[in-house]
């Protein structure tokens, strides 16, 4: 019998209570000795996405937890409540480099705080001087994982951790305690859809190998016709703004929409910027050419600065809607782009303008980790490659390893678009992947069930709060 640690991170919302309930029950059923690890909102808020914003986002992660323990009929002796550590004098980080590289007794906790703040801020350049509250808020919740991990280790030594995404700033330390200590880890996250819970173990789930992985595995073990007829099932739902597993932002463009000046006499290039914030943090990630999209894009409209034969559309990615409206200095930049280079048309992330316009009109698409590359191709265009995207191994776009390369790329005539069949398997893997639920039901953020029990988290916190506070979490339900 395994012993497991189950750490129910960032249940916030009905979904999430689904998926934590999902992976919890197969745990409990599985015959090992479960146990779970409760926060009790010691770590102040500072666990994931929301900067610490006081004690109704910590009750509401409570009461999904309440409410999780309840349907499953889990005894209070199998909780384990963390407890407060002493928190080391933080020094101040100036810079995501730092911060990535921060440890805490040998323990790398930075990159999950890095990768979090860039999220936050929709920008994977942010001003992390501007973000220090954030920074140590993210390092002591660090310090507290760690100081209850080893503590729980040493007296009672779990063979296991369990949790959910694995980049978070109270999980991504769980992680990092349990490779430096050889213990196994498992993460779970949202599948293809909204019904599927996605289980990695032994690496994180944002690695690009394990979407390579996963890519291979799905479609080798597919039926050949079914997987071909759900790959081009993906592209179709994709251009009609069918929702997926994530919000489609071509659902909120104009069909046909292109920009006002385009010059059909001329060669058009459409680049696709990336909203790469949730994985730049991850080495695995690393752009070849440089560690920074804007100046690839810096370099290559340097380059063809004085070429009036070509035309560059840069479609930013819609969602760094946020970004912009905090003045990040992607955009900043991207803004002095449009105004230092005159063929140079920038599209505005909450622009109207239909990605799939630009991608059928262009005479070349370039990308630097968007599905917009793999997507050009099955609708027959040259996609260019100046990054790096699970799908860059599957021969499906034209890989520019140096800048050198990417001009050539451009520049060369009669190029043809790579097969449209080697973007199926990518498609496939993306409509497909995941397992289905066994216990819990969800089929959107609000909507999520067990045994015909809502999950619904949208009731009054008070009283739960109140409960904890005053009768202890021990007799919390």
């Amino acid at each position: 019998m395994k012993k497991i640690l189950f750490f129910p991170a960032h249940s916030r919302d009905t979904h999430r209570t689904a998926l934590t309930l999902e992976a919890l029950k197969r745990d409990l059923d599985s015959g090992n000795d479960v146990r779970i690890l409760d926060c009790g909102a010691i770590l102040g808020g500072y666990c994931a996405l929301n900067r610490g914003r006081g004690k109704i986002y910590c009750n509401k992660c409570m009461r999904s937890l309440d409410k999780v323990a309840g349907l499953l009929d889990v005894p209070r002796s199998k909780f384990i409540l963390m407890r407060m550590c002493k928190i080391p004098d933080f020094p101040e980080i100036d810079s995501v480099e730092k911060l990535k590289n921060f440890e805490i007794g040998g323990i790398n906790v930075g990159v999950g705080a890095a990768s979090v703040i860039m999220t936050l801020n929709r920008d994977y350049m942010p001003d992390i001087l501007r973000e220090q509250g954030t920074v140590r808020g993210f390092l002591r919740t660090a310090a507290i994982m760690i100081g209850n991990l080893e503590r729980i280790y040493r007296e009672w030594k779990f063979d296991e951790f369990h949790s959910f995404n694995g980049r978070l700033p109270s999980v991504y330390p769980a992680v990092m305690f349990c490779a430096k200590n050889g213990i196994d880890y498992t993460l779970f996250e949202c599948g293809a859809n909204r019904s599927k819970i996605r289980v990695a173990k032994n690496i994180l789930i944002h690695d690009i190998q394990l979407i390579k992985d996963e890519i291979s595995r799905y479609w080798n073990s597919a039926n050949p016709e079914e997987r071909e007829k759900l790959a081009i099932k993906w592209f179709a739902d994709r251009r009609g703004g069918k929702y997926q597993a994530m919000e489609s932002f071509t659902a909120r463009q104009k069909n046909g929409l292109v920009p006002s000046n385009w010059d059909k006499s001329k060669q058009n290039i459409a680049i696709f910027n990336s909203s790469i914030d949730e994985f730049y943090a991850f080495n695995c990630w690393k752009n070849p050419l440089s560690d920074n999209e804007n100046l690839i894009l810096k370099q290559l409209l340097e380059h063809y600065k004085n070429d009036s034969t070509k035309h560059f559309y840069l479609r930013v990615h819609p969602n760094l809607t946020k970004s912009k409206r905090k003045g990040s200095r992607q955009i900043a930049e991207i803004r002095e782009f449009s105004r230092i280079y005159p063929n140079l048309t920038v599209i505005e992330p909450e622009s109207k303008i239909d990605t799939y316009a630009l991608i059928d009109l262009a005479d070349k698409v370039l990308t630097f980790t968007s599905t917009a590359g793999f997507e050009a191709t099955y609708y027959g265009k040259v996609s260019i490659l100046a990054g790096k995207a699970p799908y860059d191994e599957l021969d499906c776009v034209y890989l520019a390893k140096s800048m050198e390369e990417l001009y050539k790329l451009i520049d060369a005539e009669g190029l043809k678009p790579k097969p449209r069949e080697s973007t199926y398997p990518y498609a496939y893997r993306t409509q497909v992947y995941g397992e289905y639920f066994k216990y819990a039901k969800a089929t959107n953020e609000t909507d999520a069930s067990y045994k015909g029990v809502p999950l619904d988290l949208s009731g009054s916190n008070t009283w739960s709060y109140v409960k904890r506070l005053i009768l202890g979490r021990d007799k919390s339900w």
